[in-house]
């Protein structure tokens, strides 16, 4: 819409002088022939300029209608995609009520189940159960259940995302059925330990590894998809962030506010600064990627800088989700982004 401001502009400045040149042509043109030895051929000019002018104005003219037209076609796909959007999200509310007055018999979030090729690490399963798959990728058991139960988290999700000037609006998750469906019949499911990080240009869950960041989330997609094959592994969804958080702060008596990390350009960031439930740097150290959207943005958690004016003067707090574009691969392009991963049957 901006051009066609442009072309509208130019239009009726070219139009505003033609108009003039014609209404004023007699006076111009004895003006000027008084000056010039052949006025036949000045007569000559002044009606191309004339046409040229008037092709101009037709050319902007025309250049505005298609601005115009691509304008309305544009806000028209704008207003199906938020109806589809707006759909989404009312159905994945209906689906999440339907599930969680499912009767599932028998949950075991006392006995977290190990896949094939893990092994258990340490740790007890109200308080932070850890197993390894074969390259020492760690993985932490977090129960939950669609009841009240004493240790174990409520299944939850919050799903308001705070925007400039906007209180808050909902997001959706990208998927999320199966996950829920599993992490209510089986009692639970695994966080990786630590954010994913690059070893060997491949990607794991390990203790002092740099983080892999400075990635869109299509790019931290195709790096999870990497990770196994036999086994669900997705970036953490909303249901999953919100119930860890639950979890650890009812079983720890700890309440996650998040620190300051300053990060200077072309810093490196490094997994396991700070440990709550066998889990380390969570809400802390660095934003995430989640397989949560707002409309055409993407929402990113874990990162809370509560006092940094070199930066960010952002909160990131345990209560909302923040925003930005697909193709950005850091916040407000000083805060990189990274990936915290999940694992169910």
């Amino acid at each position: 819409m901006r051009s066609g401001c442009i072309y509208l502009g130019l239009t009726v400045v070219i139009l505003g002088l033609v108009i003039y040149i014609i209404k004023n042509k007699d006076e111009l043109l004895n003006l000027i022939t008084s000056k010039i030895k052949n006025p036949q051929l000045l007569k000559k000019l002044v009606y191309v300029f004339i046409i040229i002018g008037c092709i101009f104005c037709i050319y902007y003219l025309f250049k505005i209608c298609i601005v115009f037209v691509d304008y309305i076609n544009t806000s028209n796909e704008n207003e199906e995609n938020f109806s589809e959007i707006d759909e989404k999200i009312s159905e994945e509310n209906n689906i999440y009520k339907q599930l969680m007055k499912e009767n599932y018999e028998n949950p075991k979030c006392d006995e977290p189940y190990i896949f094939e090729g893990f092994s258990y690490v340490e740790g007890s399963w109200d308080t932070g159960y850890v197993i390894e798959d074969i390259n020492h990728n760690q993985y932490v058991w977090v129960p939950c259940s669609n009841k009240t139960l004493k240790d174990v988290a409520k299944l939850q999700r919050k799903n308001k995302v705070a925007l400039p000037f906007i209180n808050y609006l909902s997001c959706y998750n990208e998927s999320y059925e199966d996950f829920i469906k599993s992490a209510l019949e089986n009692g639970g499911f695994y966080i990786s330990r630590y954010e994913i990080g690059k070893e060997e240009n491949k990607p794991v869950s390990k203790n002092g590894v740099e983080v892999w960041s400075n990635i869109t989330k299509e790019e931290a997609k195709n790096i999870v998809s990497q990770m196994y094959d036999n086994i669900n592994c997705e970036i953490i969804n909303g249901y999953a962030y919100d119930t860890t958080l639950s979890w650890i702060e009812n079983n720890s008596n700890f309440k996650i506010i998040g620190n300051v990390v300053e990060i200077s350009n072309n810093e490196k960031i490094f997994t396991g600064r700070e440990e709550k439930n066998n889990i380390y740097d969570f809400c802390d150290n660095i934003l995430e990627y989640t397989l949560e959207n707002l409309y055409e943005t993407i929402v990113i958690r874990g990162y809370i800088d509560s006092n940094s004016t070199e930066y960010t003067n952002s909160i990131f707090s345990r209560e909302n989700r923040y925003c930005m574009m697909e193709e950005d691969k850091n916040f407000g392009g000083v805060i990189p982004v990274a990936i915290r991963t999940i694992l169910y049957k």
